[in-house]
């Protein structure tokens, strides 16, 4: 074994009866073993040396450790002795791992002590300073060696989240754009070996850079400076390779990630701008997201990969959504929509109706290209497309959205809102044929849930017809139009929408000119509308001949429930109670009573009039 210089055996004796007062007796006689063993060439010993020093600052009392030793040596000499003898020498890497651990130990960052805190910024700054300690970093970051490559992102990540300050020179000396970068961001399968997957199942990631690297990119995040924030953001090899790879990391880091993403990026305090936060939350990062908000398994981290998308996607602030200022990204947004599972994940429907309940346009386009198959049939899978279609257009029943319709003079029934109107009433995947169909078949599920799509429709066309009277009969007025009926249209208010003639005759007579061509534009959009849905919805016939059935099969329930009744009283009207026997009370036996009321209320819940009304309540 090499011998240590007798110069550098003195440096850890710093004073012994000073540490006797400040330190119990075994704390102390501990960190003077640790940082003696530090100072030794032999590898085993070092290293030992090192762990058992971070494992000391990881105790319950490692602060108030750190806390003492740095009183009784300000500039960390011990341990800036141990990382120059050991510099370029097999184990570089347990001293990076240490100084990352004293570096990001919360009892040397609280402002509570300001001595400790001052003096612990100050040997990081050192380090950044010093160019053959960078050196050693980049050493290490470029080995190859995962162990090596991690302490050195542990490190510079401790640095950073020391403060801004020490953040930005860490980002001004960090090459953002080296291609390892994008390697560090992969999982680096052990060689030879066979349990990758298993070790990945549970957290383990072994041979992994990644844990390491997403805390190296969070940390300039967790900062909160605003400055460093936009100009750190824009380093896209960096974000995209810990975004993209979001989908395969365990729920402790997909948790950590959005959090700090959602606390950090996606508030107004951040100042970052809609379009940096567009392209942080690119079409792969919203489908890594996707798929663990879809998680059937439910958990803290689906939960928070749905919030954090419904952040993204539905305030025009993070740049997808577009608003009457903002230009936003339809497609990221269309493309995210057809690729959920809406019929298979609540947090996938969820998300769906929210950016529907935003904009008509998308609406309109995902019902255009509707991805299930809404032939009738009595199937689980048909049964929750029309569940589905049925909601989307329910979702479209929101004041916000009619504004943008409803704010301009439209030139003719052409213009391209109105055919978004169209398509959002009456999809073409649910054709007149399709819905005739449903209502007429023989499983009395399947014609509920396509009288419910006819009710949604036609409701949403009582909204928009009665948001068009508004318009009308505002014609004049400073006010802006506001919706005041939404939820209190009944299904009866169909096809007789509109205003009658005569009324529209009035406006008409008391308008000028211009006035007059205006409230006629829309009084004929009016009609246009109507017109195309009556030619869309099924067909009179079918609806009256189902609410005929319906009230048929409820008389006959009602009179096969009162024969059975009869048949049953009368001959216990003639029965005599004794101890042995049921109560009978009037003739009626209370328990036969209690099964024919629950019988009637099954009666009641499977019986298409009692559905529609339920609906249309």
């Amino acid at each position: 074994m090499e011998e240590v210089p007798k110069r550098e055996q003195n440096l850890v004796k710093v004073g012994m009866d000073t540490w006797n007062q400040s330190f119990g007796a075994p704390s102390k006689t501990r960190l003077v073993h640790i940082l003696k063993n530090l100072h030794t060439a032999e590898v085993k010993i070092y290293s030992d040396a090192s762990r058992e020093f971070i494992q000391l600052l990881g105790g319950d009392s490692g602060g108030e450790v750190l806390r003492d030793y740095v009183q009784q040596s300000p500039r960390l000499v011990e341990l800036m002795e141990a990382w120059r003898l050991h510099r370029e020498k097999p184990g570089m890497a347990y001293m990076l791992s240490l100084f990352a651990t004293v570096l990001g130990n919360p009892g040397g960052k609280s402002r509570q002590h300001a001595f400790s805190k001052k003096c612990l910024d100050a040997v990081a700054r050192t380090i950044l300073e010093d160019k053959d300690k960078v050196g050693d970093v980049h050493r290490e970051l470029n080995s190859g060696e995962f162990r090596r490559q991690n302490a050195a992102l542990d490190l510079l990540a401790a640095i950073v989240r020391r403060g801004g300050g020490l953040a930005s020179e860490v980002a001004e000396s960090f090459d953002f754009k080296m291609a390892l970068v994008t390697q560090l961001a992969g999982i680096q399968k052990k060689r030879g070996g066979r349990d990758g997957r298993n070790q990945k199942k549970k957290g383990a990631n072994f041979g992994s850079t990644r844990r390491s690297l997403v805390g190296f990119a969070m940390s300039f995040l967790e900062v909160g400076n605003p400055k460093l924030l936009r100009w750190v953001l824009q380093q896209r090899e960096l974000y995209s390779g810990v975004l993209r790879g979001i989908g395969e990391d365990d729920a402790e880091t997909v948790v950590y990630v959005l959090s700090t993403l959602r606390d950090n990026v996606l508030v107004e305090e951040s100042l970052v701008p809609p379009g940096l936060r567009s392209v942080l939350f690119g079409s792969a990062t919203l489908e890594q997201l996707s798929l663990i908000s879809g998680n059937l398994d439910p958990g803290e981290a689906a939960d928070l990969a749905h919030q954090v998308l419904v952040m993204v996607c539905t305030d025009p602030k993070n740049g997808l959504m577009p608003s009457s200022h903002l230009r936003g990204n339809e497609k990221h947004l269309l493309d995210l929509m057809k690729k959920l599972h809406s019929t298979e994940s609540i947090h996938h429907k969820n998300l769906l109706l929210a950016i529907v309940s935003k904009r008509l346009s998308f609406c309109a386009a995902y019902m255009n290209e509707f991805p299930y198959n809404v032939e009738p049939r009595p199937s689980p899978s048909w049964f929750a497309a029309i569940s589905l279609a049925a909601d989307i257009i329910s979702s479209a029943q929101t004041d916000s959205i009619f504004h943008s319709f409803l704010s301009h003079d439209l030139v003719s029934v052409d213009d391209e809102q109105v055919q978004v109107v169209l398509k959002c009433i009456v999809p073409h995947v649910c054709s007149r044929a399709v819905i005739n169909r449903g209502l007429q078949h023989s499983n009395d599920l399947v014609k509920h849930g396509s009288l419910r799509l006819v009710f949604e429709s036609v409701n949403l066309l009582c909204y928009v017809t009665e948001a068009i009277n508004g318009v009308v009969s505002s014609v004049g007025s400073t006010s802006e139009f506001s919706s005041s009926t939404k939820g209190k249209i009944r299904m009866n208010s169909f096809p007789g929408l509109s205003c009658s003639t005569a009324t529209d005759a009035f406006l008409v007579d008391k308008l000028n000119q211009g006035d007059q061509m205006r409230v006629k534009r829309w009084i004929s959009l009016r009609e246009y509308i109507q017109d195309e849905v009556r030619g869309a919805i099924p067909d009179p016939q079918v609806l009256l001949k189902l609410l005929s059935s319906a009230s048929q099969k409820h008389q006959n329930c009602s009179q096969s429930r009162l024969e059975r009744r009869a048949q049953v009283s009368e001959p216990q009207k003639k029965q005599r109670c004794n101890a042995n026997d049921d109560i009978i009370i009037g003739g009626i036996d209370v328990e036969w009573a209690k099964n024919v009321s629950e019988e009637q209320d099954q009666d009641l819940a499977s019986d298409p009039a009692t559905t529609l009304l339920r609906y249309g309540a």
